[in-house]
């Protein structure tokens, strides 16, 4: 009853209220069964095991000896087929995000053993879609070298993909990934099916520590309307989730000025710190039933910019009331700290349940750029908040129907403001070029912004 009522909602409301999807954060996997003259087997019964969780779903083959398994959190699954009068045969299968796997047995009459076939990924799964898309699996996210640890930069390994030419920091940035030539304001990043957009200006809200991400998929052209709200690229991430073994991992690293080399254009080392560490942790509430995974990671950096406006200016602009100004190394800081908790339920074999939480908090002292020419009084300090609470229920109905609810809530609370108080921005010609200074024309600027997102797919 409960179901019935959540898939009315659903039908009812959506298309008034809320956005509706399709199945975007998951894989399918595509059976065929046949004996050994070619002939297709009806009827048989099919085992399809998650091989983290234990979950599994069974299902009989239609008259064509084929069958569609739908909605499949990607990972390894184990395929078994038991047809009396052959022999039991069971497959290996790692399943992607958004990929359609077909697998096809091949039966033989029955013998005193049972067989069991590992074959490759690449060599099962047919790759049925007409979008240009690329995976990043958890394989690549770990082992790839990157900066600051944000997996989002693996999307420019992808074809059709290049870096924004706007800068992609400040009050106006944007996603920062512009594929085949479109504005980088105009891309979609979705995490476990919900949009991760800031609405305002087409950038990226808070993610999570890179150990938390399972895979992700880089959709650049031609995908199908069930992604939508986007005139550039997609990017599809889903979650880590917990298994029926305990894992953790703990990392650290360390940049300072004593182990970095001194800047060419300064003649001392300023101050360099940089510190990121982060720890994950993941495994059952219940064998087999309930699972939990939690991350948390921290980024906090200390360093400088240099300002190369000469003294005559800044003495300049003194002598006519411009205070503020500073050249050499201007200090500023850093810090971010990311943190996510899922938990994974069975409440029966026909009712999936999850809940995600995902948080960023994040303090920037030079959130406008600064530098060269530009004082450090034209650049902002940002305090940033953003909070969201997610939770999903698959059900697994007879006939093949799957029924799927989502729903999250998610606060973005950010505050820019001035380094200080001087007054409006001005612009002066000097012998070493157009100088910049005072305070910044974006700010201060606050923002809160709250996005509920309502999805049932059936």
């Amino acid at each position: 009853m409960r179901n019935i009522f959540l898939i009315l909602l659903g039908i009812l409301f959506c298309p008034i209220l809320f956005s509706t999807e399709a199945f975007c954060q998951t894989g399918s996997i595509i059976t065929q069964v046949k004996d050994s003259s070619g002939a297709a087997v009806s009827g048989a019964k099919l085992i399809i095991r998650n091989v983290a969780t234990n979950n599994e779903r069974t299902v009989q083959t239609d008259l064509a000896g084929t069958y569609q398994v739908l909605q499949l959190i990607p990972g390894e699954y184990e395929i078994r087929t038991e047809v009396e009068g052959f022999e039991p045969l069971t497959k290996k299968v790692f399943l992607d995000i958004g990929i359609t796997a077909e697998v096809t047995f091949t039966l033989y009459a029955s013998a005193t053993t049972e067989i069991v076939e590992v074959s490759a990924a690449n060599e099962i799964a047919s790759r049925t879609r007409t979008e240009s898309s690329t995976n990043v699996n958890n394989a690549s996210i770990g082992s790839l070298p990157i900066n600051r640890r944000n997996f989002l930069d693996f999307t420019l390994t992808s074809p059709r993909v290049v870096p924004d030419r706007v800068p992609g920091q400040g009050a106006a940035a944007t996603s920062g990934l512009s594929f085949n030539g479109q504005p980088a304001r105009q891309n979609n990043i979705k995490i476990d099916g919900f949009e991760n957009n800031d609405s305002s200006n087409g950038s990226v809200r808070s993610t999570f520590s890179q150990d938390a991400v399972q895979e992700f998929q880089v959709i650049s052209d031609s995908y199908s309307a069930e992604f939508g709200r986007a005139l550039g690229g997609v990017v599809n991430i889903i979650t880590k989730g917990g298994s029926n073994s305990f894992h953790t991992r703990l990392f650290g690293l360390i940049r300072n000025d004593e182990i970095s080399a001194r800047d060419a254009f300064t003649t001392d080392e300023p101050n360099y710190e940089q510190y990121q560490f982060g720890v994950t942790f993941g495994g059952p509430i219940k064998k087999d039933k309930a699972f939990f995974f939690t991350s948390f990671e921290r980024l906090s950096i200390k360093q400088n910019r240099f300002v190369t406006i000469t003294d005559q200016t800044v003495d300049a602009l003194k002598r006519v009331g411009i205070t503020g100004t500073t050249n050499g190394a201007n200090p500023f800081a850093i810090g971010t700290t990311t943190t996510l908790a899922r938990i994974d339920y069975t409440i029966n074999p026909k009712n999936l349940f999850y809940f995600r939480y995902n948080g960023g908090f994040t303090f920037n002292g030079s959130f406008e750029p600064f530098g060269a020419l530009i004082s450090q009084t034209n650049s902002g300090v940002q305090n940033l908040r953003d909070n969201s609470v997610a939770f999903g229920n698959t059900y697994l109905g007879s006939s093949g129907l799957v029924n799927e609810t989502r729903f999250i809530f998610s606060r973005r609370e950010q505050v820019v403001s001035p380094v200080d108080n001087i007054g409006p921005q001005v612009q002066v010609v000097a012998p070493e070029g157009l100088v910049t200074t005072g305070q910044g024309t974006l700010l201060p600027q606050p923002k809160d912004d709250r996005i509920y997102q309502f999805v049932n797919n059936t």
